[in-house]
């Protein structure tokens, strides 16, 4: 169990030093002089080891709320062994006993008590709760709100060992091991701005409470309950083969069902798990931001079994379990029931051979993030507008262009979302497809069996569709039928990679395609980039550098309020919490397509479409002006060639954060 300890970083002043409790109380006018000798004279008729802060309460002459503000502030709070030993349950020599054991095992004075069986853990909750007036709970039939899970971070609770009970109004109550750790309660105060109030329970009741709370621990939701589908020939044949002792195998099941629960409730989008010299590692991709998870946080015997959990993994993607030595590339499907019904949720997993061992990543595919229209995409009214109206075309092609996890797919579902009704027929080719929708025949590549881009849009052209999606162009057989198809009476969006709208050109020139293919077809090209939401939990007023300053504007604004996260257990202590889209939209116009026919060189587009491009600092400024991201989150995610641009264009740019557009002034 955890109690208290004689810590080096807390001063504690005893009966012996200058100013006692009582003359304390005095001068600062809580009682009398005559109420102390009183009270005095009942302790010393009573029990002398009774505490005389105990005896002010029962007099009611002080509250409890003055009496821990004193004890606190004049550091006055006794320590355990004076507690027990004044409650005659130990005496000078057990407490050595117990101190030197402590200072071997470095745990808390109280858990060398318990292990050395000089005290049990009844009796030392018992004395802590009538020495330090301070309920002793039963919290085994107290009803626990997980919502709890959002004041305190799992691994803090967990680590001193304790739980949040009741809120009421802004006071906090918590049953705690350790009542007389005063740190850490002035800690709790500080970082969730709540009173607290202190009750004791045994540590066992602690440790299940913390579960309940926090989700049958690791930290998960507590409304989400897994199933895995493993109704399949191959998945049998391997267990049967492979895993011949069913106590590895359930270990090994139990460890990934937790990481998956785990992944699900902190929102990743990737869980890396991963072989090292010393241990493996767990890693989640949260936000876009690689995060380390610490061992606790799915059960100590994950290095243990790390083999196991493995193993489990190619079981659930239908694997070859025995084979180590090649990559191997596999999928399953978890279904959650969570409050509100039920959802199956995707897995893409790979496995790779490395130096230390096998490691694994999978791709978590949750529904619940998938669009429902474009304007769900936090794009700026501008972009989104002039977006939508590109989508209205019935013949031509949309390109979405970024950097790989820069969410291209995410936006060219919103767009397909906006574009479904009845009367419209729309054809995918997915590599992979991510997520799967109502309404749309989607497709997926193979190219094992030939199963290409190309070939699928091959096959489209006789489908009779209105839209065709293509997931991405990387090749010029694919860019030679994408065109084909947008030149054919179709409308077909697709991805691309490039750093931003102009540089598309000089990509699909590279891919082959013809210049009067792009010039007759090409629509418009969306450049997106994804920042991180500023966390609305932990959300204060910031002041950023003049260096980031001096970047991004050439007259900083005087008119913007700059905010930042401190970070809370909310976003895992990084101050954001989820994502947004920035983008670049270049919508050609039929002045641009002459201009084209002339000179279709990037440098020469990009001086006489500027007038047709919404830039992504235009996207930026709006995400500014909301107060949703921070400068030095912009500068992580987007590429500084978009920025610095800004600050020597001419005719020179002063950014007006107090209109809806920018202001340009002549240099």
């Amino acid at each position: 169990m955890s109690t208290a300890s004689i810590d080096s970083d807390r001063t504690i002043i005893h009966e012996g030093d200058l100013f006692s409790l009582g003359e304390i109380l005095v001068a600062e006018k809580l009682i009398t002089s005559k109420q102390l000798a009183e009270a005095l004279a009942l302790q010393k008729k009573r029990d002398p080891h009774q505490l005389l802060g105990q005896i002010l309460l029962e007099q009611k002459l002080i509250s409890k709320k003055q009496l821990y503000h004193t004890l606190d502030t004049y550091q006055k709070w006794p320590l355990l062994g004076e507690l027990l030993i004044k409650a005659n349950l130990i005496d000078n020599a057990i407490l050595n006993k117990a101190l030197q054991y402590q200072k071997e095992k470095e745990c808390r004075l109280g858990e060398a008590l318990v292990q050395l069986n000089l005290v049990s853990e009844k009796d030392l909750k018992q004395c802590l709760s009538s020495q330090l007036n301070i309920p002793f709970i039963d919290l085994r039939h107290l009803p626990l709100d997980t919502g709890f899970a959002d004041i305190i971070p799992y691994q803090y609770a967990k680590k001193n060992m304790l739980v949040p009970i009741e809120k009421n109004g802004k006071t906090l109550t918590l049953a705690v091991d350790d009542p007389t750790n005063r740190l850490v309660l002035r800690e709790i105060k500080g970082f969730t701005g709540y009173e607290v109030n202190v009750v004791t329970a045994s540590r066992t009741e602690l440790k299940i409470a913390l579960d309940k709370i926090f989700g049958e621990n690791p930290e998960c939701s507590a409304d989400l309950e897994l199933g895995f589908d493993e109704n399949n020939d191959t998945t049998t044949k391997y267990i049967d083969e492979s895993l011949t002792d069913e106590i590895l195998q359930r270990r090994g099941n139990l460890i990934v069902e937790r990481i998956i629960r785990l992944a699900i409730y902190r929102g990743a989008t990737d869980i890396h798990v991963e072989a090292q010299e010393k241990e493996p590692a767990l890693r989640f991709r949260i936000d876009g931001i690689m995060q380390e998870i610490e061992p606790d946080s799915i059960g100590d015997e994950f290095a243990k079994y790390y083999k196991e959990v493995i193993s489990r993994l190619k079981i659930l993607g239908r694997m070859d379990i025995s084979e180590k030595r090649r990559p191997q590339d596999g999928s399953f499907r978890v279904q959650g029931r969570r409050v509100g019904g039920i959802s199956k949720i995707d897995f893409r997993l790979s496995i790779v051979p490395a130096y230390f061992g096998e490691n694994a990543v999978m791709r978590i595919l949750d529904p619940r993030n998938a669009p429902k229209s474009f304007e769900a995409l936090s794009f700026s009214d501008n972009i989104t507008s002039r977006f939508n109206d590109l989508l209205q075309n019935k013949t031509g092609i949309i390109l979405i262009t970024g950097a790989t996890g820069s969410g291209k797919s995410t936006s060219l579902y919103g767009a397909l979302m906006s574009l479904q009704k009845p009367g419209v027929k729309i054809l995918t080719a997915e590599d992979p497809i991510e997520y799967v929708y109502s309404g749309l025949t989607q497709c997926q590549v193979n190219s094992k069996i030939d199963n290409t881009f190309a070939a699928y849009i091959r096959t489209f052209l006789r489908q009779d569709p209105d839209i065709i999606m293509v997931g991405e162009i990387r090749d010029p057989e694919t860019a030679e039928m994408t065109f084909r198809a947008a030149q054919t009476g179709h409308l077909v969006v697709s991805t691309l990679h490039t750093n931003n709208a102009i540089d598309s050109i000089s990509r699909l020139l590279s891919l082959n395609v013809e210049p009067y293919q792009i010039i007759s077809s090409l629509l418009g090209v969306l450049s997106q980039r994804l920042v991180r939401r500023i966390c609305p939990n932990c959300k204060e007023p910031d002041t950023p550098s003049p260096e980031l300053m001096g970047i991004l504007f050439e007259d900083p604004p005087n008119n913007i309020k700059w905010y930042k996260g401190r970070g809370c257990s909310a976003c895992n202590y990084t101050g954001y919490k989820g994502r947004m889209a920035v983008g670049e939209l270049w919508s050609v116009s039929a002045g641009d397509r002459l201009n084209m026919s002339k000179d279709i060189s990037p440098e020469t587009i990009k001086q006489f479409a500027k007038e047709n491009i919404i830039t992504m600092m235009d996207d930026i400024r709006d995400k500014l002006i909301k107060e949703q991201t921070t400068l030095e989150e912009i500068f992580r995610a987007v590429p500084i060639q978009n920025l610095s641009k800004y600050k020597n264009a001419k005719p020179k740019i002063n950014f007006d954060f107090t209109s809806k557009h920018l202001v340009r002034a002549t240099g």
